[in-house]
């Protein structure tokens, strides 16, 4: 039985007089987690063995004390994290949001709440009040420092100060809760969903948005001997020696905010903490309506986000669609029309060329092509977003234009082609019969180039 008023957390019903056999504890939100509990206490004379090898054994303590790169009750987890960066920042609020979360630290050590790392972000719209992202012992929960009762900084050391000596878990379940992540017990965000908290329920989590943020740790490992088991630079696989994960000149030593760490340094074009954004990602699908078909189309590539993704502008500069043929219109008096498109990317452009005369070489031989979108690629550090579609049809001397892509809604239905036809030589199977109009979708994503971007 509980007389108290309020009770933030309970464990399932039990006769045992040892806190260690309790299963489960129930949130106030009625959500049952987790609670297995183990002595933390280690043995001296255990030595490291108590703290996973990655610790010893205090004697007076008897805690573990963590070896560098080691933290948690039995030096269980790696880390932590420096920093931490996300893809698309978070949404929302009159301050708005920066993409990367820091570490905090306090007089040269990190800041950890509930034995997890604290982070933070300076929210770009205000000079005096903080993003904060800490553990409250079932997820992660984004809030801001305005919203801390009591609680008045300014500088980074301030905040790292007040966190060290004075928050509270009383503190933080008083607090608006922004963003909050999946339940986890890991040692750090990195990887985990965050979800926007629209509303507050008595009974459960509430209401979450369902654009899912994700977060990933910017260290990468120097050395495949020092750190083996650290995240690599997803780029190094690229690499021709495919069997080398760890490449000591992707992965260098820079000055961070409070000393050294090692960072990824991206191949041109190449984004996100470890190298993880592709200069073009995204899908290219192909919409064909055909003679006497009732506005039916049938669809080439829908969903299909392999076919740019070699194109990183250093080793693939070009790739054609169709693949390995052109569309074949004819022309009410009888002429055959060839039409084939490429997509470029270099260091400066991205570009989009309309093959007229049915060659295979489009790659190759771009002169006299039409060019029919293009755009430079150091004019933004943002990606930029591509929706829209190519219109062709057997109109002679009609060489295309660009469509919105509500306009592919002239296709009344769809039937989609087997992948394996529409990049055969042969798309006779596809045509069916002559084809009238063809829309070509691009949905993509192109990385900026900026020769002082490459590196965090």
């Amino acid at each position: 039985m509980c007389l108290c008023d309020y009770t933030p957390k309970m464990s399932e019903r039990t006769r045992s007089f040892d806190i260690m056999d309790v299963n489960t504890i129930n949130f106030w939100n009625r959500e049952n987690v987790d609670a297995t509990l183990k002595c933390v206490d280690c043995n001296p004379g255990r030595g490291e063995r108590d703290c996973g090898w990655h610790g010893m054994c205090n004697k007076e303590t008897k805690g573990c004390d963590c070896y560098e790169n080691y933290f948690g009750n039995s030096c269980q987890f790696r880390g932590p994290c420096t920093e931490l960066a996300m893809d698309d920042e978070f949404y929302g609020w009159e301050h708005g949001w920066e993409k990367n979360f820091h570490l905090l630290y306090h007089k040269g050590d990190p800041v950890f709440f509930l034995e997890r790392p604290v982070y933070y972000q300076r929210l770009p719209a205000t000079s005096d009040e903080f993003g904060i992202m800490l553990y409250d012992g079932g997820r992660w929960e984004v809030i801001r420092s305005g919203f801390i009762e009591n609680l008045s900084v300014g500088t980074v050391e301030s905040l790292a100060e007040y966190m060290h000596h004075n928050f509270t878990i009383e503190q933080l379940e008083n607090t608006d809760v922004l963003f909050v992540s999946d339940p986890t017990a890991i040692g750090s965000p990195s990887n985990v969903p965050f979800f926007g908290w629209l509303s507050f329920a008595a009974t459960h989590i509430g209401t979450l948005h369902e654009e899912e943020f994700r977060l990933r740790c910017a260290d990468c490992a120097a050395s495949c001997r020092d750190d083996w088991d650290l995240e690599w630079c997803e780029r190094t696989m690229k690499k021709e020696a495919r069997g080398t994960f760890c490449n000591d000149d992707i992965c260098i030593e820079v000055e961070g905010l409070n000393g050294p760490v090692n960072r990824c340094a991206c191949d041109p074009g190449f984004m996100g903490p470890l190298c993880n954004i592709h200069p073009v990602e995204g899908s290219v699908s192909l919409h064909l309506q055909h003679s006497g078909t009732g506005g039916i189309c049938s669809v080439c590539g829908g969903g299909d986000f392999w076919y740019a993704y070699k194109l990183d502008g250093l080793n693939r500069t070009c790739i054609t669609f169709p693949k390995k043929q052109p569309l074949v219109f004819q022309s009410d008096d009888g002429d055959t029309i060839f039409r084939r498109l490429a997509l470029t990317l270099n260091l400066t452009h991205y570009s989009v060329l309309i093959g007229i005369d049915g060659r295979d070489d489009l790659c190759e031989n771009q002169e006299g092509q039409y060019v029919i979108d293009s755009f430079l690629r150091n004019v933004s550090d943002e990606r930029v977003n591509l929706d829209y579609a190519v219109y062709l049809n057997k109109t002679k001397g009609f060489l295309g234009e660009l469509v919105k892509p509500s306009d592919v809604a002239e296709c009344m239905k769809e039937t989609d082609i087997d992948q394996s036809v529409c990049d055969s030589t042969d798309l006779s199977e596809v045509y069916v019969s002559s084809l009238d109009k063809a829309w070509v979708h691009f949905q993509l994503k192109v990385t900026p180039f900026s020769s002082s971007a490459q590196l965090p």
